[in-house]
């Protein structure tokens, strides 16, 4: 038997050497910290230069940038999710191209942990409770987001036309984007007060407000907004009650269509970043 296919060396590295050299968008987990992370090299051609640490029985510990210095490209896959939980981690090599992270569970048919039932493909959105935390939408919901999706379609040539003249006035080449409503608000003053204390310059800052008074909010404050009635005036000023609520979802929808406006309006002209 032999792993040659896909495994010609494995070492350790310090996961917070790991974390800190190479962005994954997301903050390194404190309860992990002094703990290791593995790399499997798939071609002896993609191990480090000192190939002798690399095959040695004992996993040597390298740092993060000796371990991927010949490494053209890198999969990360995150793992313990869901925990806690007994969880084996299959590793596959040489199957058809897939950046898939196929997750398998025991589960009874109200979809929670049952380790009397075998192992069954199962979805991001199922937890071991049994819990669905990302239903799908309902007829109402569908026709709903259908006639947003249509007001949208029928302003966003005028939408588009008016943010090049607000973007053409403010003469920069990198913007940061907001999205807000009144029941955010202290996070928007928050943001500024902190940025302003810290020297920044917030000439290149658009606020997408939801809501009139967010709009009046963010201008008092020196911000350059732009608040589209026809779009926003759906979207509740209070802030959502939880993750994925209704609320949470139509500001969600304001955010997206911010940014697609202004990435088609400035195409490769500019640089953005979108801040939640």
């Amino acid at each position: 038997m032999s792993l040659k296919h896909f495994a010609t060396g494995i070492v350790r590295i310090e996961k917070d050497d790991l974390m800190h050299s190479i962005d994954f968008g997301l903050p390194p987990n404190p309860d992990t910290k002094g703990l290791d992370a593995l790399i499997i090299y798939n071609t002896p051609d993609a191990m480090p230069s000192d190939t002798h640490n690399a095959n040695s029985p004992e996993l040597p510990l390298l740092t993060a940038t000796k371990a991927t210095e010949n490494c053209d490209t890198m999969n990360v896959v995150f793992t313990n999710n869901p925990g806690p939980s007994r969880q084996c981690l299959a590793l596959v090599g040489s199957q058809y191209q897939s950046y898939h992270v196929h997750r398998y569970m025991r589960r009874d048919k109200n979809g929670g942990i049952n380790e009397k039932f075998p192992l069954v493909v199962t979805s991001r959105g199922l937890t071991k409770g049994g819990k669905v935390e990302f239903p799908p939408p309902s007829v109402n919901e569908v026709i709903d987001h259908q006639k947003e999706l249509k007001n949208y379609f029928n302003n966003v040539d005028d939408i588009r036309h008016r943010l090049k003249d607000k973007l053409d006035k403010m003469r920069v080449k990198t913007v940061v984007v907001l999205t807000c409503n009144h029941g955010q608000s202290e996070l928007l003053i928050n943001f500024v007060c902190s940025s302003k204390s810290r020297g920044f310059n917030l000439d290149n800052v658009l606020v997408f407000p939801t809501d009139i008074e967010t709009k009046h909010l963010a201008e008092g404050m020196g911000l350059n907004t732009f608040y589209e009635e026809s779009i926003m005036s759906g979207i509740p000023e209070r802030e959502a009650n939880f993750y994925g609520d209704v609320i949470f979802r139509k500001v969600m929808f304001a955010k997206i269509q911010s940014y697609s406006n202004l990435i088609y309006t400035f195409k490769v002209r500019v640089n953005i970043a979108a801040i939640d």
